[in-house]
Protein backbone atom coordinates (compact mmCIF):
# COMPACT_ATOMS: atom_id res chain seq x y z
CA UNK A 1 0.00 0.00 0.00
CA UNK A 2 1.33 3.44 -0.96
CA UNK A 3 -0.10 6.80 0.15
CA UNK A 4 0.57 10.00 -1.76
CA UNK A 5 0.02 13.53 -0.45
CA UNK A 6 -0.62 16.71 -2.43
CA UNK A 7 0.59 19.37 -0.03
CA UNK A 8 -1.51 22.41 0.71
CA UNK A 9 1.08 24.85 -0.66
CA UNK A 10 0.10 23.70 -4.17
CA UNK A 11 -3.49 24.79 -3.72
CA UNK A 12 -2.90 28.57 -3.90
CA UNK A 13 -1.28 27.97 -7.29
CA UNK A 14 -4.51 26.46 -8.52
CA UNK A 15 -6.45 29.43 -7.19
CA UNK A 16 -4.04 31.85 -8.85
CA UNK A 17 -4.85 30.33 -12.20
CA UNK A 18 -8.56 30.90 -11.66
CA UNK A 19 -9.62 27.45 -10.55
CA UNK A 20 -11.97 27.84 -7.57
CA UNK A 21 -13.21 24.25 -7.35
CA UNK A 22 -11.71 20.84 -7.67
CA UNK A 23 -13.59 18.35 -9.80
CA UNK A 24 -13.44 14.71 -8.73
CA UNK A 25 -14.57 12.33 -11.46
CA UNK A 26 -15.91 9.08 -9.98
CA UNK A 27 -16.00 5.65 -11.56
CA UNK A 28 -19.83 5.76 -11.66
CA UNK A 29 -19.67 8.75 -14.03
CA UNK A 30 -20.64 11.40 -11.48
CA UNK A 31 -18.56 14.48 -10.67
CA UNK A 32 -18.01 15.88 -7.19
CA UNK A 33 -17.00 19.54 -6.88
CA UNK A 34 -15.19 20.84 -3.80
CA UNK A 35 -14.22 24.50 -3.27
CA UNK A 36 -10.46 24.88 -3.29
CA UNK A 37 -10.57 27.10 -0.21
CA UNK A 38 -11.97 24.19 1.82
CA UNK A 39 -9.10 21.86 0.95
CA UNK A 40 -6.08 21.63 3.22
CA UNK A 41 -4.34 18.69 1.57
CA UNK A 42 -5.16 15.75 -0.67
CA UNK A 43 -4.12 12.13 -0.16
CA UNK A 44 -4.79 9.02 -2.15
CA UNK A 45 -3.81 5.41 -1.65
CA UNK A 46 -2.82 2.74 -4.15
CA UNK A 47 -3.63 -0.73 -2.88
CA UNK A 48 -1.00 -3.36 -3.72
CA UNK A 49 -2.35 -6.47 -5.38
CA UNK A 50 -1.77 -9.95 -3.95
CA UNK A 51 1.81 -11.24 -4.05
CA UNK A 52 0.75 -14.69 -5.24
CA UNK A 53 -1.98 -16.66 -6.96
CA UNK A 54 -2.97 -20.27 -6.40
CA UNK A 55 -1.15 -22.77 -8.58
CA UNK A 56 -2.39 -26.06 -9.98
CA UNK A 57 -0.90 -28.13 -7.15
CA UNK A 58 0.89 -31.46 -7.51
CA UNK A 59 0.68 -35.08 -6.32
CA UNK A 60 3.75 -37.12 -5.38
CA UNK A 61 4.37 -40.79 -6.15
CA UNK A 62 2.94 -41.82 -2.74
CA UNK A 63 -0.35 -40.08 -3.56
CA UNK A 64 0.19 -37.08 -1.26
CA UNK A 65 -1.47 -33.95 -2.64
CA UNK A 66 0.16 -30.54 -2.25
CA UNK A 67 -1.13 -27.05 -2.85
CA UNK A 68 1.05 -24.64 -4.81
CA UNK A 69 1.43 -20.91 -5.27
CA UNK A 70 2.64 -18.81 -8.18
CA UNK A 71 4.89 -15.98 -6.99
CA UNK A 72 6.30 -13.90 -9.82
CA UNK A 73 7.83 -16.31 -12.35
CA UNK A 74 7.97 -19.28 -9.95
CA UNK A 75 5.51 -21.93 -8.82
CA UNK A 76 6.26 -23.35 -5.36
CA UNK A 77 4.70 -26.11 -3.31
CA UNK A 78 2.89 -24.47 -0.39
CA UNK A 79 3.31 -27.52 1.86
CA UNK A 80 6.31 -29.53 3.04
CA UNK A 81 7.24 -32.65 1.12
CA UNK A 82 6.10 -35.93 2.70
CA UNK A 83 7.07 -38.64 0.23
CA UNK A 84 8.83 -41.88 1.19
CA UNK A 85 9.89 -42.65 -2.39
CA UNK A 86 11.85 -41.06 -5.21
CA UNK A 87 9.88 -40.17 -8.31
CA UNK A 88 11.03 -43.40 -10.04
CA UNK A 89 9.39 -45.48 -7.29
CA UNK A 90 12.51 -46.42 -5.33
CA UNK A 91 12.12 -46.26 -1.55
CA UNK A 92 13.94 -43.70 0.58
CA UNK A 93 15.10 -45.44 3.78
CA UNK A 94 13.54 -44.30 7.05
CA UNK A 95 16.59 -44.20 9.34
CA UNK A 96 15.66 -43.96 13.02
CA UNK A 97 18.95 -45.07 14.60
CA UNK A 98 21.06 -42.04 15.54
CA UNK A 99 24.40 -43.69 14.79
CA UNK A 100 23.24 -44.87 11.38
CA UNK A 101 21.91 -41.41 10.60
CA UNK A 102 25.19 -39.78 11.64
CA UNK A 103 27.34 -41.92 9.36
CA UNK A 104 25.04 -42.15 6.36
CA UNK A 105 26.17 -40.69 3.01
CA UNK A 106 23.12 -41.71 0.96
CA UNK A 107 19.49 -40.64 1.09
CA UNK A 108 17.35 -41.02 4.21
CA UNK A 109 14.34 -39.48 5.91
CA UNK A 110 13.00 -39.29 9.46
CA UNK A 111 10.21 -37.71 11.44
CA UNK A 112 11.11 -35.11 14.02
CA UNK A 113 12.09 -37.11 17.14
CA UNK A 114 11.19 -40.21 15.11
CA UNK A 115 7.58 -39.46 16.05
CA UNK A 116 4.91 -39.90 13.33
CA UNK A 117 2.64 -37.37 15.07
CA UNK A 118 4.73 -34.66 13.41
CA UNK A 119 4.08 -35.94 9.89
CA UNK A 120 1.11 -33.59 9.52
CA UNK A 121 1.52 -30.77 8.83
CA UNK A 122 5.33 -30.71 9.01
CA UNK A 123 6.15 -33.51 6.57
CA UNK A 124 9.36 -35.52 6.65
CA UNK A 125 12.93 -34.40 7.31
CA UNK A 126 15.45 -35.43 4.64
CA UNK A 127 19.22 -35.41 4.59
CA UNK A 128 20.89 -33.53 1.75
CA UNK A 129 21.92 -36.75 0.01
CA UNK A 130 18.24 -37.39 -0.64
CA UNK A 131 17.58 -34.05 -2.30
CA UNK A 132 20.44 -34.37 -4.80
CA UNK A 133 19.82 -38.01 -5.69
CA UNK A 134 19.32 -38.33 -9.46
CA UNK A 135 16.10 -40.30 -8.87
CA UNK A 136 14.48 -36.99 -7.78
CA UNK A 137 12.70 -36.76 -4.44
CA UNK A 138 10.29 -34.19 -5.89
CA UNK A 139 7.25 -35.10 -7.98
CA UNK A 140 7.89 -35.47 -11.70
CA UNK A 141 8.19 -32.04 -13.32
CA UNK A 142 9.39 -30.44 -10.07
CA UNK A 143 12.83 -30.05 -8.51
CA UNK A 144 14.76 -28.98 -5.41
CA UNK A 145 15.40 -25.21 -5.65
CA UNK A 146 18.94 -23.90 -5.91
CA UNK A 147 20.13 -21.13 -3.60
CA UNK A 148 19.69 -18.69 -6.51
CA UNK A 149 16.08 -19.81 -6.93
CA UNK A 150 15.48 -19.29 -3.22
CA UNK A 151 16.96 -15.80 -3.53
CA UNK A 152 14.64 -15.08 -6.46
CA UNK A 153 11.68 -15.73 -4.16
CA UNK A 154 13.11 -13.59 -1.36
CA UNK A 155 13.78 -10.67 -3.70
CA UNK A 156 10.25 -10.93 -5.10
CA UNK A 157 8.90 -10.68 -1.54
CA UNK A 158 10.86 -7.52 -0.79
CA UNK A 159 14.27 -8.89 0.17
CA UNK A 160 15.63 -11.18 2.86
CA UNK A 161 15.12 -8.62 5.66
CA UNK A 162 11.31 -8.79 5.37
CA UNK A 163 10.51 -11.85 3.25
CA UNK A 164 10.34 -14.18 6.26
CA UNK A 165 7.24 -12.49 7.64
CA UNK A 166 5.54 -12.88 4.26
CA UNK A 167 6.53 -16.55 4.07
CA UNK A 168 5.53 -17.69 7.58
CA UNK A 169 2.13 -19.08 8.49
CA UNK A 170 0.42 -16.45 10.64
CA UNK A 171 -0.54 -16.97 14.29
CA UNK A 172 0.67 -19.31 16.99
CA UNK A 173 -0.98 -22.64 16.18
CA UNK A 174 2.36 -23.94 14.92
CA UNK A 175 4.81 -21.09 15.50
CA UNK A 176 6.16 -19.97 18.87
CA UNK A 177 4.97 -16.53 20.05
CA UNK A 178 5.73 -13.77 18.96
CA UNK A 179 6.09 -15.09 15.36
CA UNK A 180 7.25 -11.61 14.34
CA UNK A 181 5.37 -9.97 11.44
CA UNK A 182 4.06 -13.28 10.14
CA UNK A 183 1.17 -12.67 7.74
CA UNK A 184 1.78 -15.28 4.99
CA UNK A 185 1.10 -12.60 2.38
CA UNK A 186 3.50 -14.45 0.08
CA UNK A 187 1.44 -17.65 0.34
CA UNK A 188 4.40 -19.90 1.18
CA UNK A 189 2.83 -21.01 4.51
CA UNK A 190 6.21 -21.74 6.07
CA UNK A 191 6.07 -24.04 9.11
CA UNK A 192 8.63 -24.47 11.93
CA UNK A 193 9.44 -28.14 11.42
CA UNK A 194 12.82 -27.93 13.12
CA UNK A 195 15.65 -30.20 12.01
CA UNK A 196 17.52 -33.40 12.74
CA UNK A 197 21.16 -32.92 13.68
CA UNK A 198 23.97 -34.89 12.05
CA UNK A 199 24.13 -36.76 15.37
CA UNK A 200 20.50 -37.85 14.95
CA UNK A 201 18.95 -35.64 17.65
CA UNK A 202 16.04 -33.32 16.80
CA UNK A 203 15.86 -29.60 17.61
CA UNK A 204 13.92 -26.35 17.20
CA UNK A 205 10.43 -27.60 16.39
CA UNK A 206 7.97 -24.65 16.59
CA UNK A 207 10.81 -22.07 16.52
CA UNK A 208 12.50 -22.40 13.12
CA UNK A 209 11.80 -23.74 9.66
CA UNK A 210 14.57 -25.02 7.36
CA UNK A 211 14.38 -26.04 3.69
CA UNK A 212 17.18 -27.53 1.59
CA UNK A 213 18.63 -26.10 -1.60
CA UNK A 214 20.31 -28.28 -4.21
CA UNK A 215 23.65 -26.46 -4.02
CA UNK A 216 26.69 -27.35 -1.93
CA UNK A 217 28.55 -24.75 0.07
CA UNK A 218 31.56 -26.97 0.75
CA UNK A 219 31.67 -30.17 -1.33
CA UNK A 220 31.25 -33.27 0.78
CA UNK A 221 30.48 -31.32 3.95
CA UNK A 222 27.85 -28.57 3.82
CA UNK A 223 25.04 -27.29 1.60
CA UNK A 224 22.81 -24.21 1.41
CA UNK A 225 19.32 -23.96 2.84
CA UNK A 226 16.65 -21.31 3.53
CA UNK A 227 15.55 -20.63 7.11
CA UNK A 228 12.70 -18.76 8.84
CA UNK A 229 12.51 -17.71 12.51
CA UNK A 230 9.81 -17.16 15.13
CA UNK A 231 11.55 -14.08 16.61
CA UNK A 232 12.13 -11.98 13.48
CA UNK A 233 10.93 -11.46 9.92
CA UNK A 234 14.16 -12.51 8.21
CA UNK A 235 14.47 -15.18 5.56
CA UNK A 236 18.07 -16.31 5.48
CA UNK A 237 20.04 -18.35 2.97
CA UNK A 238 22.86 -20.05 4.88
CA UNK A 239 24.53 -23.46 5.06
CA UNK A 240 24.96 -26.47 7.31
CA UNK A 241 26.05 -30.10 7.37
CA UNK A 242 24.71 -32.32 4.60
CA UNK A 243 23.90 -35.00 7.21
CA UNK A 244 21.28 -32.72 8.81
CA UNK A 245 17.62 -33.55 8.25
CA UNK A 246 15.63 -30.58 6.94
CA UNK A 247 12.23 -29.96 5.38
CA UNK A 248 11.82 -29.80 1.61
CA UNK A 249 9.79 -27.62 -0.74
CA UNK A 250 9.80 -28.32 -4.46
CA UNK A 251 9.76 -25.83 -7.32
CA UNK A 252 8.07 -26.44 -10.66
CA UNK A 253 10.41 -26.90 -13.63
Amino acid sequence: MKTFILLSFLLPVMIAFGQSTMNIYKSDGSVQQIPITEIDSITYTLEQGPLFTSGSGVTDIDGNNYGSIVAGTQEWMSENLNTSRYSNGDSIPNVTDNNQWATRTTGAWAYYNNDPQFEHPYGKLYNWFTVVDSRNVCPSGWHIPSDDEWNTLLLYLGGASVAGGKMKEAGFVHWTNPNVNADNSGGFTGLPGGYRLNTGSSMNMYDYGYWWSSVEYNPGTAAYYCSLYYNNELARITFNYEAYGLSVRCLKN
